[in-house]
Protein backbone atom coordinates (compact mmCIF):
# COMPACT_ATOMS: atom_id res chain seq x y z
CA UNK A 1 0.00 0.00 0.00
CA UNK A 2 1.35 3.84 -0.69
CA UNK A 3 1.46 6.38 1.36
CA UNK A 4 0.08 9.54 0.07
CA UNK A 5 2.18 12.42 0.40
CA UNK A 6 0.76 15.22 2.54
CA UNK A 7 0.18 18.82 0.69
CA UNK A 8 0.07 21.47 2.38
CA UNK A 9 -1.57 24.85 0.57
CA UNK A 10 -1.41 28.09 1.40
CA UNK A 11 -1.88 31.69 -0.26
CA UNK A 12 -2.97 34.54 2.14
CA UNK A 13 -0.58 36.21 5.09
CA UNK A 14 -2.99 36.16 7.39
CA UNK A 15 -4.04 32.30 7.06
CA UNK A 16 -2.53 30.88 10.43
CA UNK A 17 -0.10 29.41 10.11
CA UNK A 18 1.42 28.35 6.91
CA UNK A 19 0.71 32.19 5.57
CA UNK A 20 3.72 32.82 7.04
CA UNK A 21 4.84 31.17 3.65
CA UNK A 22 3.24 34.04 1.76
CA UNK A 23 5.65 36.53 0.52
CA UNK A 24 3.39 38.96 1.79
CA UNK A 25 3.63 37.82 5.46
CA UNK A 26 4.54 41.09 7.54
CA UNK A 27 8.00 40.10 8.94
CA UNK A 28 11.00 42.14 8.29
CA UNK A 29 14.38 41.12 7.31
CA UNK A 30 17.83 42.44 6.02
CA UNK A 31 18.56 42.05 2.73
CA UNK A 32 21.63 43.77 0.73
CA UNK A 33 22.18 45.98 3.21
CA UNK A 34 18.71 47.04 3.91
CA UNK A 35 15.65 46.03 6.01
CA UNK A 36 12.31 45.40 4.00
CA UNK A 37 9.14 45.17 6.02
CA UNK A 38 8.19 41.57 3.90
CA UNK A 39 10.18 39.55 1.79
CA UNK A 40 8.25 40.54 -1.36
CA UNK A 41 9.26 44.20 -0.55
CA UNK A 42 13.33 42.46 -0.87
CA UNK A 43 12.45 40.71 -4.21
CA UNK A 44 11.05 43.55 -5.54
CA UNK A 45 13.23 45.65 -5.12
CA UNK A 46 15.72 44.54 -7.23
CA UNK A 47 13.36 44.84 -9.93
CA UNK A 48 13.63 48.56 -10.93
CA UNK A 49 16.60 50.01 -12.58
CA UNK A 50 16.60 53.41 -11.23
CA UNK A 51 16.38 54.38 -7.46
CA UNK A 52 13.70 56.54 -8.13
CA UNK A 53 11.29 53.70 -9.16
CA UNK A 54 12.46 51.52 -6.24
CA UNK A 55 11.45 54.39 -3.64
CA UNK A 56 8.27 54.52 -5.47
CA UNK A 57 7.77 50.99 -4.87
CA UNK A 58 8.86 50.47 -1.30
CA UNK A 59 6.26 53.43 -0.41
CA UNK A 60 3.46 51.27 -1.36
CA UNK A 61 0.29 51.32 1.29
CA UNK A 62 0.64 47.78 1.45
CA UNK A 63 2.43 44.38 0.08
CA UNK A 64 -0.36 43.53 -2.04
CA UNK A 65 -0.13 46.99 -3.81
CA UNK A 66 3.78 46.69 -3.98
CA UNK A 67 3.40 43.49 -6.22
CA UNK A 68 1.07 45.03 -8.25
CA UNK A 69 2.49 47.67 -8.54
CA UNK A 70 5.57 46.01 -9.13
CA UNK A 71 3.97 43.81 -12.15
CA UNK A 72 2.84 46.43 -13.88
CA UNK A 73 6.50 48.50 -14.48
CA UNK A 74 7.43 48.84 -18.68
CA UNK A 75 10.49 47.55 -19.78
CA UNK A 76 12.34 50.87 -19.25
CA UNK A 77 11.97 50.63 -15.34
CA UNK A 78 12.99 46.90 -15.21
CA UNK A 79 16.53 46.25 -14.12
CA UNK A 80 18.48 44.42 -17.27
CA UNK A 81 18.50 40.72 -17.42
CA UNK A 82 15.82 40.71 -14.55
CA UNK A 83 14.09 37.27 -16.42
CA UNK A 84 17.10 35.67 -15.70
CA UNK A 85 17.77 37.00 -12.44
CA UNK A 86 14.75 36.80 -10.66
CA UNK A 87 14.75 33.46 -9.14
CA UNK A 88 17.79 33.29 -7.96
CA UNK A 89 17.28 36.29 -6.11
CA UNK A 90 14.09 34.91 -4.40
CA UNK A 91 15.90 31.73 -3.28
CA UNK A 92 18.20 34.45 -1.59
CA UNK A 93 15.48 36.36 -0.24
CA UNK A 94 13.69 33.27 0.97
CA UNK A 95 17.11 31.91 2.77
CA UNK A 96 17.46 35.59 4.61
CA UNK A 97 13.45 35.37 5.76
CA UNK A 98 13.84 31.86 7.11
CA UNK A 99 17.51 32.23 8.92
CA UNK A 100 16.91 35.67 10.53
CA UNK A 101 13.29 34.45 12.16
CA UNK A 102 13.98 30.97 14.20
CA UNK A 103 10.06 30.62 14.60
CA UNK A 104 9.90 30.82 10.72
CA UNK A 105 12.68 28.25 10.26
CA UNK A 106 10.86 25.69 12.65
CA UNK A 107 7.71 26.38 10.88
CA UNK A 108 9.02 25.21 7.70
CA UNK A 109 11.06 22.59 8.76
CA UNK A 110 7.86 20.82 11.09
CA UNK A 111 6.19 20.60 7.30
CA UNK A 112 8.53 17.73 6.88
CA UNK A 113 8.20 16.26 3.88
CA UNK A 114 4.85 17.99 2.86
CA UNK A 115 4.47 18.97 -1.05
CA UNK A 116 3.67 23.05 -0.16
CA UNK A 117 1.64 24.77 -3.30
CA UNK A 118 0.94 28.36 -3.40
CA UNK A 119 -2.63 28.10 -4.03
CA UNK A 120 -3.75 31.47 -5.99
CA UNK A 121 -7.49 32.60 -6.55
CA UNK A 122 -7.18 35.01 -9.51
CA UNK A 123 -5.71 33.45 -12.52
CA UNK A 124 -3.33 34.82 -14.12
CA UNK A 125 0.61 34.56 -15.49
CA UNK A 126 2.18 35.70 -12.38
CA UNK A 127 0.16 33.12 -10.09
CA UNK A 128 0.49 30.53 -12.35
CA UNK A 129 4.14 31.19 -12.28
CA UNK A 130 4.53 31.48 -8.67
CA UNK A 131 2.12 29.11 -7.66
CA UNK A 132 -0.81 27.18 -8.87
CA UNK A 133 -4.70 28.36 -9.92
CA UNK A 134 -7.27 25.50 -10.15
CA UNK A 135 -4.16 22.80 -10.30
CA UNK A 136 -2.13 24.34 -12.97
CA UNK A 137 0.64 26.16 -12.03
CA UNK A 138 4.90 25.61 -12.13
CA UNK A 139 4.51 26.87 -8.31
CA UNK A 140 7.78 28.16 -8.02
CA UNK A 141 7.93 29.28 -4.60
CA UNK A 142 6.24 26.21 -3.24
CA UNK A 143 9.36 24.34 -5.03
CA UNK A 144 11.77 26.71 -3.71
CA UNK A 145 10.66 26.41 -0.24
CA UNK A 146 10.85 22.54 -0.36
CA UNK A 147 14.51 23.11 -1.46
CA UNK A 148 15.08 25.44 1.47
CA UNK A 149 13.23 23.66 3.67
CA UNK A 150 15.81 20.07 2.86
CA UNK A 151 18.79 22.94 2.70
CA UNK A 152 17.97 23.59 6.49
CA UNK A 153 17.86 20.47 7.39
CA UNK A 154 20.73 19.25 5.89
CA UNK A 155 23.17 22.24 5.30
CA UNK A 156 25.20 22.08 1.97
CA UNK A 157 26.97 24.59 0.17
CA UNK A 158 24.13 25.83 -2.16
CA UNK A 159 22.81 27.10 1.79
CA UNK A 160 25.97 28.90 2.09
CA UNK A 161 25.78 30.46 -1.07
CA UNK A 162 22.13 31.47 -0.86
CA UNK A 163 23.19 33.19 2.69
CA UNK A 164 26.45 34.69 1.20
CA UNK A 165 25.05 36.47 -1.75
CA UNK A 166 21.92 38.29 -0.05
CA UNK A 167 24.27 40.07 1.74
CA UNK A 168 25.94 41.76 -1.31
CA UNK A 169 23.58 43.98 -3.28
CA UNK A 170 23.56 44.27 -7.22
CA UNK A 171 23.58 47.47 -9.28
CA UNK A 172 22.43 48.22 -12.51
CA UNK A 173 25.62 49.26 -15.58
CA UNK A 174 26.54 52.88 -15.97
CA UNK A 175 25.23 51.87 -19.24
CA UNK A 176 21.64 51.06 -18.19
CA UNK A 177 21.91 54.04 -15.97
CA UNK A 178 22.72 56.11 -18.89
CA UNK A 179 19.84 55.26 -20.97
CA UNK A 180 17.18 55.33 -18.36
CA UNK A 181 18.04 58.79 -18.03
CA UNK A 182 18.25 60.06 -21.83
CA UNK A 183 14.64 58.43 -22.12
CA UNK A 184 11.97 60.94 -23.40
CA UNK A 185 9.22 62.68 -22.01
CA UNK A 186 6.84 60.01 -23.03
CA UNK A 187 8.38 58.02 -20.38
CA UNK A 188 7.92 60.79 -17.39
CA UNK A 189 4.13 61.15 -18.21
CA UNK A 190 3.43 57.35 -18.36
CA UNK A 191 5.29 57.41 -14.68
CA UNK A 192 2.98 59.76 -13.20
CA UNK A 193 -0.39 58.05 -14.80
CA UNK A 194 0.93 54.75 -13.28
CA UNK A 195 1.36 56.81 -10.37
CA UNK A 196 -2.16 58.00 -10.06
CA UNK A 197 -3.39 54.65 -11.29
CA UNK A 198 -1.79 52.87 -7.94
CA UNK A 199 -2.41 55.52 -5.56
CA UNK A 200 -6.44 55.39 -6.50
CA UNK A 201 -6.69 51.79 -6.25
CA UNK A 202 -7.74 51.92 -2.69
CA UNK A 203 -10.47 53.75 -3.05
CA UNK A 204 -11.42 52.14 -6.22
CA UNK A 205 -11.77 48.77 -4.70
CA UNK A 206 -14.24 50.55 -1.78
CA UNK A 207 -16.25 51.65 -4.49
CA UNK A 208 -16.06 48.36 -5.91
CA UNK A 209 -17.15 46.86 -2.67
CA UNK A 210 -19.90 49.03 -2.40
CA UNK A 211 -21.50 48.33 -5.91
CA UNK A 212 -20.61 44.71 -5.27
CA UNK A 213 -18.98 44.25 -8.50
CA UNK A 214 -17.74 40.92 -9.65
CA UNK A 215 -13.91 39.75 -8.11
CA UNK A 216 -11.31 41.28 -11.06
CA UNK A 217 -12.93 43.99 -12.10
CA UNK A 218 -10.84 46.78 -10.79
CA UNK A 219 -7.71 44.34 -12.11
CA UNK A 220 -9.38 44.36 -15.82
CA UNK A 221 -9.98 47.88 -15.65
CA UNK A 222 -6.05 48.84 -14.55
CA UNK A 223 -5.03 46.60 -17.07
CA UNK A 224 -6.83 48.05 -20.07
CA UNK A 225 -6.00 51.53 -18.81
CA UNK A 226 -2.40 50.55 -18.88
CA UNK A 227 -2.46 48.40 -22.85
CA UNK A 228 -3.49 51.90 -24.09
CA UNK A 229 -0.89 53.55 -22.09
CA UNK A 230 1.90 51.74 -23.58
CA UNK A 231 0.07 52.10 -27.10
CA UNK A 232 0.40 55.79 -26.53
CA UNK A 233 4.52 55.17 -25.64
CA UNK A 234 5.03 53.35 -28.70
CA UNK A 235 3.38 56.32 -30.46
CA UNK A 236 6.00 58.49 -28.91
CA UNK A 237 9.06 56.50 -28.89
CA UNK A 238 8.76 53.74 -31.76
CA UNK A 239 9.30 50.56 -29.93
CA UNK A 240 8.44 50.90 -26.16
CA UNK A 241 7.52 47.80 -25.94
CA UNK A 242 5.71 46.65 -22.50
CA UNK A 243 7.76 44.14 -20.27
CA UNK A 244 7.06 43.23 -16.88
CA UNK A 245 8.18 39.89 -15.88
CA UNK A 246 7.52 39.49 -12.43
Amino acid sequence: MSSVVEEIRFYRASDKPYGAFSNLFRRPIMFEGETYETSEHAYQAGKPRRPAVKKWLMAAPSPALLAMAAHGLYYWDIAPGWSQTKFDRMRRVLAAKFTQHDDLRELLLSTGDAILIETATVDNDVNRLWGQVNGIGQNMLGIMLMDLRSELRNPTKLLDHWLAQYEHASQPSALAVEVVENDTDIRTVLDDVLDVLVRALPFVEESKRDAGYKTGAVERMVKDMRDAIVMAGKAGTGDQTRNSPS
